[in-house]
């Protein structure tokens, strides 16, 4: 009876320790940093078959300063981003050189020529009903159609 009891009372801290030790495997294993991206909408609700790079193309033809203008939002987005994850390791308490090198290998991703940091998202706008007392209530969804992803260079 007293083995039982010492049983009972010893299951929940071996249920704690165990929950402990998969909160920090989790939290290991975890990238806690994003990569970052220039997203663009666009609305292609009520066209049949759009020519997606025809979209991309205006919107280039529309910056101001073409290239020029590209170039300064990357650098902008790039040093955002460097900065949010340079904060993160300064604060970061458990597993600092995990997390450098895991910030190191992302940065050399990022700043590669073959990191696709544009990203143009095409939605179309769809209307769906909800029936609540016998009445037909509206609302819209966007459903995102394709995504294209795009270098800067």
């Amino acid at each position: 009876m007293d083995g039982l009891i010492f049983i009972l009372l010893l299951l929940p801290i071996i249920i704690l320790i165990i929950l402990i030790i998969k909160h920090c495997i989790k939290s290991y294993i975890s990238i806690p940093f994003n990569y970052p991206h220039i997203t663009v909408h666009f609305d292609i609700s009520r066209k049949r078959q759009p020519n997606y790079n025809d979209y991309v193309e205006e919107w280039l033809i529309k910056q101001p300063n073409h290239y020029k203008n590209l170039v300064t939002e990357y650098n902008s987005t790039i040093s955002k981003w460097e900065k949010t994850c340079t904060s993160y390791l300064q604060d970061c308490l458990f597993w600092k050189s995990h997390r450098e090198k895991q910030y190191d290998t992302m940065r050399s991703e990022v700043l590669s020529d073959d990191y696709r940091i544009f990203e143009f998202i095409f939605l179309r706008k769809q209307t769906r009903y909800l029936q609540v007392n016998y009445q037909k209530q509206s609302y819209t969804v966007n459903n995102e159609e394709k995504i294209l992803e795009y270098t800067l260079s």
